[in-house]
């Protein structure tokens, strides 16, 4: 055996078509085969034996060491690797406000073994850890009401992390008549409680307060485009 190459693709994460690719360069003759000699590869990859090709997808993540061996005839050489599969951001990441006081967060499973961060913040810009959990979902409770709280998630598994997840807010407020259903008459209340709202997000993204056509809605006043198109621009700013 004269001597072998050994190319290492660009690892992706839970998408393989081909992770690792080994050829050899090697005398002609014997058949040339491929194999794992030391370690494992991830639960759901395999190796091609006349290949050198590795294959399939798995959902676990962290990092894995192994060795390939060439063997050409009596000839066998050798070299090792170490694939590093860091879990997929948590899909389908969602955070409601269930009461005034509690928001309930959940989210679906990232890797099989992974575990899960969550940071809050109530300004985005000082994030601090709500909790870690294997879980899929988690409460957090004691709030403070009429408030927009911003969550954020993260996988870990074997040491590895994902990228954070987009923001996700939820404001500690339970309106009126939610669901509103056709044939519910407009109440004061109703505008009230979503300038409310507006305004704690607003607070969330480090801006002020925005100012209303007739801050006191009382009943009887009369409901005028503005009204919304106000509540619009606050959120759009």
């Amino acid at each position: 055996m004269r001597g072998w190459v050994v190319a290492v693709t660009a690892l992706s994460v839970f998408a393989v078509p081909t992770l690792v690719r080994a050829q050899a360069t090697v005398d002609t003759g014997s058949a040339t085969i491929f194999f794992i000699s030391a370690g494992s590869l991830p639960a759901g990859l395999s190796l091609s034996a006349s290949t050198g090709a590795i294959t399939g997808t798995t959902n676990v993540a962290g990092s894995f060491t192994f060795t390939i061996a060439i063997s050409k005839g009596c000839v066998v050489v050798t070299r090792q690797y170490t694939m590093d599969i860091p879990p997929p951001i948590p899909a389908n990441f969602t955070a409601n406000a269930t009461s005034a006081t509690s928001v309930g967060l959940s989210w679906s499973s990232s890797a099989s073994n992974a575990t899960y961060e969550i940071l809050k913040s109530v300004n985005h810009v000082d994030y601090t850890l709500l909790t870690e959990t294997a879980s899929t979902s988690v409460a957090d409770n004691g709030l403070t009401t009429n408030t927009t709280y911003l969550y954020k998630i993260r996988a870990k598994a074997g040491g590895l992390l994902s990228p954070f997840s987009a923001i996700e807010p939820a404001t500690t407020i339970l309106f009126t008549n939610d669901p509103l259903l056709a044939g519910t008459p407009i109440a004061s209340t109703h505008f009230t409680e979503l300038r409310t709202a507006v305004n704690a997000m607003r607070a969330a993204a480090a801006l002020n307060p925005q100012s209303y056509t007739d801050p006191t809605l009382t009943p009887g006043t009369l409901i005028q485009a503005i009204h919304l198109t106000q509540l619009r621009t606050a959120l759009d700013e």
